[in-house]
């Protein structure tokens, strides 16, 4: 009576354990690529460890081998239950038979689970089966661990046995596939899957030490949930914003956008190479897309690189996405919210996820933790008043940055920053902003030199205003008209930081009587002309290069600032307001070296360009110590490559 009851017990109490443990898989991408080729493998695991498998892999298209023996009867019987199949024999025992069942259940579409080390041990040994089985039918092997917090342990057995307890933490843990060719050396191999089962097996042991407390995983799921109910509400208003606003042509491609946006990606171009694990990058805008090309190229530079897939929260940033070379997918981000998330996850199986700065969305993050993604933030930034407003919801936002496994940080001041809301020391360094290292002289300045000759400017002073907002434009333009008349040869180039505004700031041009060209529209016979209002992206940064005066925008305005330091890189100082929240690092960098000069508002702007423009003696000094301070902030990149170097190993 006890024998035939005993494994629906087993079943019951497996379940039972299943359903009250936090449990959290590690390396799943490693099992998804071999599912994504199509290939058949075998599961390792220690024959301690072997109980649980029966309830993480129950439904699994999987077929365990069992020793034949009275125990074995029993536990066939829990599989059978749990709807995995089990071959009957071992090493010793059946195991011609045994392998005949296993080859017939290959054939059938079944990845196949052997302990190699059982049923007698010795304990963590690889013995000569589990490579003969894969020899024999051409398949990889696949380590996998389980490890648990609330466990027994029966000392007296041969290999320190562990029996899983209920209201628990739980890691499932697959290593790398080891490959087994018919030609290889079976005790070479072996002694491979058994280093290969000793580290991912230790690795799960450490992992599931440092899995967050009841409290913090439930407050993450709570954040979550809530960010999964609002987003439809924050997309619909952002809809809405932007309708209203002049840039509501870039809301006409939505509905073909919409696919994308709830996670619907299309991932064939991966299933083209499903033996390269997958790298999800994650970036803002065109900036962080920018900032992260130069971290893509050199993980892509490596001896075996992943596939890369960017994602962007706006079409901007997805085009710019899409020119880095070697990535394979650059896709509008999902919308923030579990489903959504996690169904770009089921398409994209990524093994690790870098955020660009400081892109840290709920959803996305607890979907990425639950799935055992490794998660690193690069170029991580925090200004004094993002971080005002973290801070009023620390108990909300540490839950997720103790989950991040690396952040390089921008500055100190950033580091310092992220410590304060949670993050852990341990993995927090400063290793400087990756943007400074894309700042470089862009080639070929002809196609500018050309348009200096179509408007006659060839001999004339320029005061280039780059990346401007509405009301900073109208005040470069009042301390431009100012200084026209002690330097009447004076001509502007205006450059807005979205394109779309173009028709606005011509209209803005008009009203103030100025004469202006449009760079989209520029030919022969264009007459005297004393602006070149810019309205296309991509021109700005060969236009420094020929400027007398440089002015870079979101700084006269509370935006915080764009790339000060693009005309550091053509050896000419920037101007800019006190609005640099966002660019703070090389705002200071600049006005300590006197590379830049700081004005406290529009007021001020026609004494700091007249100045310049009357001392080219002093502008050229300030442009050789802007370009030193340039040089003395690059080389975050490598710093940034070593800091999250565990992040992206494989």
């Amino acid at each position: 009576m006890l024998r035939a009851i005993a494994p629906y017990l087993g079943y019951l109490y497996m379940t039972l354990v299943g359903w009250t443990t936090r449990w959290r898989v590690l390396g799943g991408e490693r099992k998804a690529g071999l599912r994504r080729s199509g290939r058949r493998f075998i599961y390792a695991f220690w024959h301690q460890r072997q109980v649980f498998f029966t309830y993480s892999h129950r439904g699994d298209s999987a077929k365990v081998l069992v020793s034949r023996s009275r125990d074995g009867e029993i536990i066939a019987r829990v599989m059978e239950i749990s709807r995995i199949g089990a071959a009957r024999g071992s090493s010793s025992r059946g195991f011609t038979a045994a392998l005949k069942d296993m080859a017939r259940t290959v054939e059938e579409g079944f990845d196949l689970g052997i302990t190699p080390d059982g049923p007698r041990g010795p304990a963590r040994e690889v013995k000569s089966g589990v490579v003969f089985l894969a020899q024999k039918l051409g398949i990889p092997i696949l380590p996998i661990a389980t490890a648990l917090t609330s466990k027994l342990v029966f000392k007296k057995s041969w290999d320190l046995f562990q029996f899983p307890l209920p209201f628990g933490r739980g890691i499932v843990a697959y290593g790398m596939p080891v490959a087994v060719g018919p030609d290889d050396d079976p005790k070479a191999k072996a002694a491979e899957v058994k280093a290969a089962l000793d580290r991912v097996t230790d690795e799960a042991d450490a992992a599931v030490l440092l899995e967050p407390s009841f409290v913090a995983a439930a407050t993450a799921r709570c954040v979550a949930l809530l960010s999964t109910l609002l987003a439809p509400v924050v997309a619909a208003g952002f809809a809405l914003k932007m309708l209203a606003s002049p840039r509501r042509k870039l809301m006409l491609p939505l509905p073909e956008e919409w696919k994308e946006r709830t996670g619907r990606v299309d991932a064939g171009k991966l299933a083209a190479a499903p033996a390269r694990p997958v790298l999800w990058v994650h970036a803002a805008s065109v900036g962080e897309a920018a900032a992260a090309q130069l971290l893509i190229e050199r993980v892509l530079g490596r001896k075996a690189p992943p596939s890369v897939v960017v994602t962007c929260n706006t079409a901007a940033g997805r085009s710019r996405a899409l020119k880095i070379p070697g990535i394979s997918a650059a896709w509008l981000a999902p919308l923030d919210s579990l489903p959504t998330v996690g169904r770009f996850l089921d398409a994209v199986r990524p093994y690790a996820l870098l955020l660009i700065e400081t892109e840290l969305w709920p959803g996305m993050l607890e979907a990425a933790f639950r799935r055992g993604l490794k998660v690193g933030l690069a170029n991580g930034r925090l200004s004094p008043r993002s971080f005002g407003a973290y801070r009023l919801f620390k108990p909300l936002i540490s839950p997720f940055l103790r989950r991040l496994d690396r952040v390089a940080a921008q500055t100190p001041s950033d580091a310092e920053r992220f410590l304060a809301l949670g993050a852990d020391r341990d993995r927090v360094a400063v290793c400087g902003n990756m943007k400074f290292d894309l700042i470089a002289p862009p080639a070929g300045l002809d196609r500018t030199r050309e348009s200096l000759r179509r408007l006659g400017w060839e001999a004339s002073p320029l005061l280039v205003a780059g990346s401007t907002h509405p009301v900073e434009e109208e005040a470069v333009v009042a301390a431009f008209q100012q200084l026209r008349r002690s330097h009447p040869g004076l001509r502007l180039v205006l450059a807005p930081r979205h394109p779309e505004r173009g028709a606005d700031a011509a209209a803005m041009l008009t009203r103030l009587g100025v004469r202006f060209a449009l760079w989209s529209r520029l030919g022969e016979g264009l007459g005297d002309r004393e602006c070149l209002l810019i309205d296309v992206m991509g021109v700005l940064p060969a236009w420094y290069a020929f400027a007398s005066v440089c002015f870079v925008g979101g700084t006269l305005v509370p935006v915080g600032g764009h790339n000060l330091l693009e005309p550091a890189a053509h050896g000419k100082p920037s101007v800019f307001g006190p609005h640099t929240f966002h660019t703070e690092q090389s705002a200071l960098a600049l006005a300590r070296s006197g590379g830049g000069v700081r004005v406290r508002g529009p007021e001020e702007l026609a004494a700091a360009f007249g100045k310049l423009l009357a001392e080219p003696e002093f502008s050229r000094k300030a442009g050789e110590k802007a370009r030193e301070t340039l040089a003395g902030l690059q080389g975050g990149i490598e710093r940034t490559l070593a800091h999250l170097g565990p992040c992206l190993e494989v």
